[in-house]
């Protein structure tokens, strides 16, 4: 995890110095330019809202389709870590998988036409800006000439600790015919929302809450509140 953190903010750190020089800043400099990601055009585009409410409202679905999808995923006559494809065995369900899936195909929004009919990601998959072989004269220029790996960041901007917020048991109250429980976790203004366990009430679960914040933070808020689903209704 700690790997995947930092191959991420390394990957956004050289985004956000490209992203610039099409802004107009060039010849990036870690002394001179700090942190990078100040031109107008990378504000601009941090400062992005959704056209319309109904656009926002589609957004929400997009994402809300895809973290259902991911924990309800499930092969069938599969093993038991096969139940369930995010945070451990126990979230798999062919009903809400299906729901899911036909609910996320038939949206037609702004941002699903510009996947599946505009296929905007072709533009950073064609020519495969990866691919780099010595001794070949490449066709196609190279994408990039210029990246800061992670140790050469400044140290305090990737001065970084963690906090990890593990849950170790659930015992879910008799009042609940049929509990599907799961924790919603906040860590420092992040939620984090664990994978649903169907009609469990007594469990020790795969629920883990990490992030990453500044090493020299002095307080860091943490909310953690369990809910039990009610699928495809309210919780």
């Amino acid at each position: 995890y700690a790997h995947a953190f930092a191959a991420t903010y390394e990957w956004i750190y050289n985004i956000l110095i490209w992203a610039d020089e099409v802004g107009g800043v060039t010849n990036f400099n870690l002394t001179s330019n700090g942190l990078p990601g100040t031109s107008t055009f990378v504000q601009n585009a941090k400062r992005y809202t959704p056209a319309s409410s109904s656009d926002l409202d589609d957004l929400a679905a997009d994402v809300e389709d895809s973290i259902l999808i991911s924990y309800a995923a499930r092969e069938p006559k599969g093993s038991e870590l096969s139940d369930g494809h995010w945070k451990g065995p126990g979230s798999g369900s062919y009903s809400r998988f299906a729901l899911s899936v036909a609910s996320f195909i038939k949206r037609s929004s702004v941002f699903s036409d510009l996947f599946t009919d505009k296929r905007i990601w072709q533009n950073i998959t064609t020519p495969n800006p990866y691919y780099q072989q010595p001794g070949v004269n490449e066709t196609n220029p190279p994408v990039y000439d210029f990246f800061v790996p992670y140790s050469e960041i400044p140290e305090e901007q990737r001065n970084f600790t963690k906090i990890k917020v593990r849950t170790t048991n659930v015992t879910v109250p008799a009042m609940f015919n049929t509990p599907s429980p799961y924790a919603l976790i906040v860590i420092d203004g992040q939620e984090f929302e664990e994978a649903i366990q169907h009609d469990d009430s007594s469990f020790a679960p795969h629920w883990t809450a990490i992030k990453y914040v500044r090493a020299n933070s002095t307080f860091i808020n943490i909310r953690y509140s369990l809910w039990n689903d009610e699928f495809p209704g309210s919780d």
